[in-house]
Parts: structure tokens; C-alpha cells; sequence
């Protein structure tokens, strides 16, 4: 039995070893309902869009990008919802520039309602490599579980779920177009998001074990 977290590296394998038909397990996040007030907390006003970047403040992130973007475009706001060794880095960005904001991190499952508090979420994971490419962040789940769009790099995954909204959401070089997007995207844009649908964990799981019968049955005969 092979499993793995995606369609997308499902039909690799697919392709890859002939015969091997992996069963798809999607974690799905789960949270607690309502919504964490991130602007009454960073003071900023219902007129300015507020993207979200959550998690680990490391490198592979773009985080580097994000802070350069956001200092040319001084109308949108970003928080930083984590730590981790960038943090130095953006806190000096903070301490510099009223857009850019940094709040501490959250209990996980405190993480789809602070997801709720804004209007875009990030997912601008650097995809250099075969696994990055084809994998699925935390952080773009997360945004559709929360019923938020987010901004993309060119993910396969990010692509298969979003359809025809990826036109939106999908950056296919973040270096070059995270500015213009900044600039480009309106709250009409995100009114008219609709969130992929994602398969539980629950459901996946039940085909996991389906899958464990039949290789234990088949091994038994």
C-alpha cells in the first residue's frame, strides 16, 4: 500500500511505477469557529487589506520577498502570525515600515479563526525542487478551511484545487509579480473567492484502511 498526502503526487507515482495506485490522505485542518480580530488588535482600518502570513518565520518561505513587496506597497497591510529564525528580520521591518506587523503565535487550534481575522493569506512556499512543487503547505489549507483565498506560488496543488480563480491567485514567479498582485488585488477579488472543497481526514482514512484490507486479505490468500 502506498499513501500519499496529494492528487497530484498520486499521478506521479502513477506515472512513475506503473501498477501503483496510491491512496490519497488529505490532513484537513480543523479548528475552532469565530474569528480572532487581527485588525482590532494592529489598529488598522476596514478600508485596507490585510494578507496574513502563519507559521514558521524560516527560510524557503519568501519571507525576504514579502518584506520587500510590502514596503513598495505601503496601502496593504501584512502580519506575521509565528517565529523562527527570520524574526529579527521582521520585526526590523515592523520597527520600520506601519504596514508590516508581527503578533505572536497561536495555539494550533486557534489557527483557522486568527486564518478568518484576514482577508488574504500567503503561501508563497519557494519551489525549487520536485517535493516542494508538488506539495501541499499548511498555510494554503489552512486559508481554504478557513473560507480565505490565498495567494500562490506556482503550486500544482494550488492549481488543482483553485480552477479558474488560480488566474487570481496563483503567482507563477512570486519575485516578479508579488508587487503588481499587492497593487492589482481588491476587496471585489475577494468577495467572489469560493473555497475549493477539501477531502477530510476522516475520509481518507477510511480508504487507507480499505486499501490495508484488501493488501492483508490478498497477502493472506
Amino acid at each position: 500500500v502506498v499513501s500519499v498526502v496529494n492528487e497530484s503526487i498520486a499521478q506521479w507515482y502513477r506515472e512513475a511505477y506503473p501498477g501503483v495506485d496510491p491512496v490519497v490522505v488529505t490532513n484537513a485542518p480543523t479548528g475552532a469557529d469565530g474569528v480572532i480580530d487581527l485588525r482590532a488588535q494592529l489598529g488598522i482600518p476596514e478600508s485596507a487589506l490585510l494578507y496574513l502570513h502563519s507559521g514558521y518565520l524560516a527560510p524557503g518561505r519568501n519571507i525576504a520577498l514579502i518584506l520587500r513587496a510590502f514596503a513598495q506597497v505601503e496601502d496593504v497591510h501584512v502580519v506575521f502570525v509565528g517565529a523562527g529564525t527570520l524574526l529579527p528580520e521582521v520585526e526590523r521591518a515592523a520597527a520600520t515600515h506601519p504596514n508590516i506587523h508581527r503578533l505572536p503565535p497561536v495555539e494550533p487550534d486557534q489557527v483557522l479563526a486568527m486564518t478568518r481575522g484576514a482577508d488574504v493569506a500567503l503561501c508563497l512556499i519557494e519551489s525549487g525542487c520536485l517535493s516542494h512543487r508538488l506539495s501541499t503547505p499548511n498555510k494554503m489549507m489552512e486559508a481554504f478551511a478557513a473560507g480565505v483565498p490565498a495567494l500562490c506560488s506556482p503550486l500544482a496543488e494550488a492549481r488543482r484545487y483553485l480552477g479558474k480563480q488560480a488566474d487570481t491567485w496563483v503567482l507563477e514567479d512570486p519575485e516578479r509579480d508579488l508587487v503588481s498582485a499587492l497593487e492589482q488585488i481588491t476587496r471585489e477579488d475577494i468577495d467572489a473567492f469560493t473555497s475549493p472543497e477539501i477531502p477530510t481526514w476522516e475520509e481518507g482514512a477510511a480508504r487507507l484502511r480499505e486499501a490495508y484490507e484488501r493488501a492483508l486479505a490478498a497477502r493472506s490468500h
